[in-house]
């Protein structure tokens, strides 16, 4: 009887969302899924929001919620503690939560989750977990990944590949990427001269966005942000092992002697959010959104008036578009809330 009572609680508690007049503002993942937005902190809670609303809607779970993905037009949460011994994944559908299964593993860290088109990918330091219908799959990493790189910020799953950018904050972060058929790990980069020289360096460049080119196939475009003692960002584009900038704006005269300069403008505009969608490719700036096209990047519009909703500044104004602002990044860099960009 008291088994039948906890299953019928935890049950009602996945399907009786409840109002909230604050959140925590420290969000790491956003998605637009079931004409709402959803958003989840790094402290593993879970909230969502219809334009026009004024109060978010609690989404609770049974367990901390480590990461949020859609798929489908549907989000879904993984649960569980980051370095215990199983994660369950849900996906939210006709109102209420499904659990899709759940994911025994060794105890190490989730470093990251994504969803494909047909499956979930888990991430940790040593192995990747592919779910699709229901089954899970794991293979072992040829090696572990790096145990300092700070966190994800942004992943991107092809057939071939999983793209993992991390953010570090001022140790930088980088790009990763997993083959999935051989679990083989490698650093996508392009360094120069001195520490931080290149257009793509893991040691100070955080990736926190990544897309696939909608105009050159098997590229993908990635966007670098971070301020810290000053604003650095900029577009790049990756083609198997070509790695060239694409965009980058400098805001200001560059401080730093004409030795270290290395090409590179500084300060830059540093780029938070990255979403791709019938054919076009949006990010957010700290000084606006822009438009990436096959001829060139143009800004669309400056930041928006955010709209304060529970204490996180959300914007509905672009056509498209969902910008949301986040605390998140002060433990990683020295800057209040920045932009992250959500297709819509």
């Amino acid at each position: 009887m008291r088994t039948a009572l906890l299953a019928l609680s935890a049950l009602l508690l996945l399907t009786a969302p409840a109002v909230a007049d604050d959140i925590d503002s420290n969000l790491i993942r956003a998605v637009f899924a079931d004409g709402r937005l959803w958003v989840l902190s790094d402290r593993g809670t879970l909230a969502s929001l219809a334009e026009g609303e004024t109060r978010w809607r609690s989404e609770p779970q049974p367990e901390q919620t480590l990461e949020l993905c859609a798929q489908d037009g549907h989000p879904v949460a993984i649960g569980g503690i980051r370095a215990g011994t199983k994660w369950t994944v849900r996906r939210h559908s006709s109102g209420s939560w499904q659990e899709l299964g759940t994911i025994e593993h060794a105890g190490m860290p989730l470093i990251a989750a994504t969803c494909g088109a047909k499956e979930i990918l888990l991430l940790t330091q040593q192995n990747l977990t592919t779910i699709t219908d229901g089954t899970a799959k794991t293979r072992g990493l040829y090696e572990p990944m790096p145990n300092t790189i700070g966190n994800a910020a942004a992943t991107l799953v092809t057939p071939e590949l999983l793209l993992v950018g991390m953010n570090a904050g001022e140790w930088g972060g980088g790009l990763y990427a997993i083959e999935r058929d051989n679990g083989f790990v490698s650093s996508v980069s392009h360094t120069g001269l001195g520490i931080c020289g290149g257009v793509l360096n893991p040691k100070c460049h955080p990736v926190n966005g990544i897309v696939a080119s909608p105009w050159k196939k098997g590229c993908v475009i990635a966007a670098i942000g971070l301020v810290h003692m000053g604003s650095d960002g900029s577009l790049v584009e990756v083609c198997a092992n070509d790695v060239r900038s694409l965009f980058a704006k400098q805001l200001g005269p560059d401080p730093r002697p004409p030795e270290r300069r290395n090409g590179v403008p500084f300060p830059s505009v540093a780029f938070f959010g990255l979403v791709s969608g019938q054919g076009r490719v949006w990010a957010a700036g700290i000084d606006g959104v822009y438009e990436v096209r096959a001829n060139g990047v143009t800004q669309l519009a400056k930041l928006p008036k955010f709209q304060s909703i529970g204490g996180v500044g959300i914007s509905f104004d672009q056509p498209g578009l969902v910008l949301v602002l986040t605390s998140a990044n002060r433990r990683f860099s020295v800057r209040r809330d920045v932009p992250m960009l959500v297709a819509r």
